[in-house]
């Protein structure tokens, strides 16, 4: 049930960013400073939807280990650093940082090409890939998810293709 409630969250929650800029308030703050682009193992600067296929490299899973992520001078953290939460566009991606600085608590972005299957991801995650729920015209349709690592992220297949992607965990109201 935990999962299939999640899986509610992150349909929302992926529909929610594409909307635009919010500030939502919360009350819990934490010290942290953000990390430069040198210690991430991933940094994409620019669009990420476009070619997404460096959602199966090696460099990338390993920031979602825990190596560091940085996408457009957005450092990931799971770490609240202050009470505000924000959303920014930022080229294709929708950012939710954490304060006024560059902290990211999630990235979410619509993958305009065909560049990723689900046959890629099951490639690349292995038995870490889940499959939240089937929905959509071909068999393996629907969300799947990998969290045993640092950032979790859900990807939303349709038509065997990966059309987005949530990466983090999103605060929502």
């Amino acid at each position: 049930m935990k999962k299939l409630t999640k899986a509610m969250v992150a349909a929302s929650t992926i529909a929610t960013l594409s909307l635009g800029t919010v500030a939502v308030n919360a009350t819990d703050a934490h010290a942290e400073t953000t990390p430069s682009a040198t210690q991430a193992k991933f940094v994409l600067e620019g669009n990420a939807g476009d070619d997404a296929s460096f959602l199966t490299s090696p460099q990338f899973i390993e920031g979602l280990n825990g190596g560091g992520m940085m996408f457009n001078g957005y450092y990931m953290t799971t770490h609240i650093s202050t009470p505000d939460y924000h959303q920014h566009k930022v080229h294709d991606q929708v950012i939710q940082t954490v304060g006024e600085g560059k902290s990211a608590r999630s990235v979410s972005f619509n993958v305009t090409d065909a560049s990723v299957t689900v046959e890629q991801l099951k490639a690349a995650y292995g038995q870490d890939l889940g499959q939240l729920y089937h929905s959509g015209s071909t068999p393996d349709d629907g969300l799947y998810y990998y969290d045993k690592g640092q950032y979790p992220i859900q990807f939303n297949v349709e038509d065997g293709h990966v059309v987005n992607v949530l990466i983090g965990d999103p605060v929502t109201d």
